[in-house]
């Protein structure tokens, strides 16, 4: 049997790295499903898609990044501007990401749309439109997409959404979603770092043992029982760090 020769200066193999990622998925699904209180077929399936992952990983990065004050988020959808106009600069990446130039374009904050999501955000922190929500996601989700998935992260209590006079909907998060990439990365940790039983081999263990503990820890973190897990200090260097 052939065997490459693949130098592993951190003694990890490509295997157990994606054995670990996996886990983290499954750790996160898994989870996020158990917040779910009355079987709805539609919102299972919308809450097992990748949207979901990439909108809690979205707050996420919200969370850990120090983002607290209108500057902030100002500065993150410039960020995200620079991003977009590099993408309509190139036909070459425009093609690579699969969007056409004018759905792009529509993602730009310009106007009174980041006029809008700074005053969200001065008005109630955290607080971000839903549509401004899917301009920030739009290299990852459709809009619809991105709206069906903030529905069903609702529903299951992870996300509050709050109309607003103006027939717009603002989305917040109310910190479940981040307890629940957490308590994911937390396993992703022991499982590179060999520090837990989820660190043995796939062939040694079944592919879902030890994420029941994992989901029964961040059930009672969500029910109260335990307090959320300490916020993560930012890298120095980064928005809002502290």
């Amino acid at each position: 049997m052939y065997t490459a020769n693949i130098d592993k200066p951190d003694g990890i193999s490509g295997l157990g790295i994606i054995d670990s990622l996996l886990e983290y998925r499954k750790v996160f699904f898994n989870c996020l499903l158990s917040q779910v209180h009355e079987r709805d077929h539609n919102v299972e399936a919308m809450l097992a898609s990748d949207a979901s992952l990439v909108i809690a990983q979205f707050f996420y990065r919200i969370r850990e990044a120090g983002v607290e004050s209108v500057e902030d988020i100002r500065e993150i959808a410039l960020r995200h501007n620079l991003e977009l106009s590099r993408l309509t600069g190139s036909e070459a990446e425009a093609r690579h990401v699969r969007l056409k130039p004018e759905r792009i374009q529509r993602a730009i904050f310009n106007g009174d749309v980041m006029q809008r999501l700074i005053q969200n955000w001065r008005d109630q922190k955290g607080a971000i439109d839903q549509s401004n929500l899917a301009r920030f996601l739009v290299l990852e989700m459709s809009t619809e997409t991105c709206r069906k998935a903030v529905v069903a992260l609702s529903q299951a209590g992870c996300l509050d959404r709050v109309p607003t006079p103006y027939g717009t909907t603002l989305v917040i998060s109310n910190g479940r979603l981040e307890s629940i990439v957490d308590r994911s990365i937390s396993v992703l940790r022991r499982q590179l770092h060999g520090r837990a039983p989820e660190a043995r081999s796939a062939a040694d263990r079944g592919p879902f043992q030890g994420m029941t503990e994992h989901c029964r820890t961040t059930e009672r973190v969500l029910d109260g029982e335990m307090p959320f897990p300490v916020v993560l200090e930012p890298q120095s260097g980064q928005i809002g760090s502290r």
